[in-house]
Order: C-alpha cells, then structure tokens, then sequence
C-alpha cells in the first residue's frame, strides 16, 4: 500500500473508531507532521491559571487564582454552574429557600466543591435547576459560598439561582446575615465555554477564558478526590492539567517509548473528553516528614496523545516540574504533532 493511501486508511479508520467521541461534522485535517517542541512555564501553576494552545505553543491567556469565584456555561443549553476550587473556594446546601432558616454554623462535613471530572451533574451547585419534558423547575435553594483556610470553611456568601435559559442566568446574593440581595445577570456566549463572576466589591462579571476554539489545555490548581492508602475518598488539592472538554480529547500511553509513537497509532488509543483525564498524576512526590518537605518526581514514559481544537493529533509528555531556580509548581512539557 502506497503513503497516501496507507494515510487515508487510517484517517477513515479513525473517524470510525472515534465518531462516539467527537462532533459528527469534527473533520480531521490532513497528516501534517510537526517539530517536537517544548515550553517550560514561567508562573507558578500554584498561583496562576494558564490556557495553552498546541498548535502555537503559547499560553493565550493567564489568571491569578483569586481573579473569579464562580463559572457558568455559556452554551445555549448548558446550566452549569461551578465554583472555583483554585481559590479553595467550596458551596454548601442549605437545603432551604428560606432566608430565617440559614444555618449560622454549616456542617462541615457537607462543604463541596466541582468534581473534576467537569461532569456538570457533580457540579457543587448541581440540582439548583430541574428540567422536565413539560418545564423548568428551580429549587430555590440557598446557596452558602464560602472559601477554605486549610482547615475549615467560612461562609461568605448566600446565593438563589432563579432563572436560566438560552441567554441569560439571574441569581442574588448577600451577605449571610444581611438583610438586602443584589441581583445579577450573566449572559451567555457562543464563543466561550463558561462566563466567569467575581465577588469582589460588589460582584461583577470578569474575562477569563479565551475563545473555545482557540485553547487547548488548562494548566491550573484545583480540587479533586484522591484516595488514601486505605481506599478511602478525600477532598485534596492538587495541580495538573484540565482539557478544553468539548472539543479536545486525550489518550493515555505509558507502554510505547515517546520517540516511537507514530500518526500510524493513533486508531489503536481510546480517547476521552473528561476534562481531568490528564489531570495530576504525570508526577509523584515523596514526602520526608522530618524535614517537612516534599519532592515532586515527574515520570517522562507517561505520553498523552491528544486531539487539538483544530483537529491535530500531537504526543505530549512532562519532562519537569521545577524551574532553573528548583522551585516547584513550573511545568516543563514537551509535544510533537503527529
């Protein structure tokens, strides 16, 4: 079989193979191979939230940790809203519309944050709406947002969503005490995932994220559910990676050596949208207590192939986790387009 049809073959192959997971009109651009390049972070993935694009291999926007609070979809029929667990920041039901019966002190126990997977059904405010084949049912739950001082969490803020469409959230919030509630508004956008909101002064939208079609791969701080050595489940907060969920894809492959995967392969990897599928656990780290630190290790044969927003499959990998200084929290990664 000649080149170009030993490229068509696999092409087809793919669109088969991977018509479950991607848009039925994703078409997947001709085999274009690239230069293997590589990007070592200048600010701190403890601090900063970074949107990297493959096919530039430039970060196209940044934000400090502390720059929004919550986060809501912006497609037309999304209903999403989440919280921002970069800044610790966690939800708490209160299982209540009435404003007398706001707890003074809130369980604990009940705080939450989103799940990392980004299913909207795990979200922290998940069940605020309810939709049915004959309507739109809001609970009018109570809402309290409160931020996490590494031991326990301290509400800040009571919320009611009421209202959710095509174009526009609306929601109040106040002081948990206060007695008067601000109104907001945030309309949606078609040419971003999520709108972002900030509690800051007295509550305003903010720009985060660039375009969805144009970045790739969060490089961020967030929380997530780890397990101890006994099995059991955990809130922690951990740094990674988060992909662009509705468009990009990733595969994992942690047996071929990362100079040996080909475009030829790519029909032989099961791909997922979940959005922390690369997540953290590109590196490990080995804790002296007596010393009271913490080395981060990472493992360079972990090789994710990902599915860019244009449609280019590129092999990705961690090469480091500390910058020239040996600080922490500076990825250095290294890609290729395949």
């Amino acid at each position: 079989m000649g080149g170009n049809q030993h490229i068509i073959s696999i092409i087809i192959a793919l669109s088969v193979l991977l018509g479950g997971c991607f848009e039925e009109d994703k078409m997947i651009p001709p085999h274009i191979p690239g230069d293997e390049q590589s990007y070592a972070f200048e600010k701190s993935i403890y601090h900063t939230q970074s949107y990297f694009d493959l096919g530039t291999n430039s970060i196209l926007a940044e934000n400090g940790n502390s720059d929004w609070v919550m986060r809501f979809g912006a497609h037309p029929g999304d209903w999403h809203i989440g919280v921002n667990s970069a800044d610790y920041w966690g939800v708490f039901d209160t299982e209540t519309s009435d404003t007398d019966s706001i707890p003074d002190a809130p369980d604990p126990d009940k705080w939450i944050f989103d799940h990392s997977s980004g299913d909207p059904d795990s979200s922290a405010f998940a069940g605020w709406v309810i939709f049915t084949e004959e309507d739109t049912m809001y609970t009018g739950h109570i809402y309290l947002l409160g931020k996490y001082d590494g031991i326990k969490y301290t509400p800040s803020w009571a919320i009611q969503f009421y209202k959710v469409d095509e174009s526009v959230y609306k929601f109040r919030m106040k002081a948990p005490t206060a007695d008067e509630w601000n109104e907001f508004e945030i309309p949606k956008s078609t040419l971003h995932n999520y709108r972002y909101f900030t509690t800051s002064g007295d509550g305003k939208m903010v720009e985060i994220e660039p375009d969805q079609d144009l970045w790739d791969l969060q490089f961020t701080q967030y929380g997530s559910i780890v397990y101890t050595n006994d099995g059991v489940p955990t809130p922690y907060y951990v740094r990674g990676v988060l992909l662009n969920r509705y468009i990009v894809a990733a595969a994992i492959d942690s047996v071929s050596a990362f100079s040996d995967i080909s475009f030829e392969d790519i029909g032989g990897y099961t791909f997922s949208k979940r959005q922390d599928f690369i997540g953290y656990e590109w590196k490990s780290v080995t804790v002296d207590i007596n010393s009271n630190t913490a080395v981060y290790t990472v493992n360079p044969d972990i090789t994710y192939i990902i599915m860019d927003t244009e449609g280019f499959f590129y092999k990705f990998r961690f090469i480091s986790y500390y910058n020239d200084l040996g600080e922490k929290g500076f990825p250095v990664i290294e890609h290729l387009r395949l």
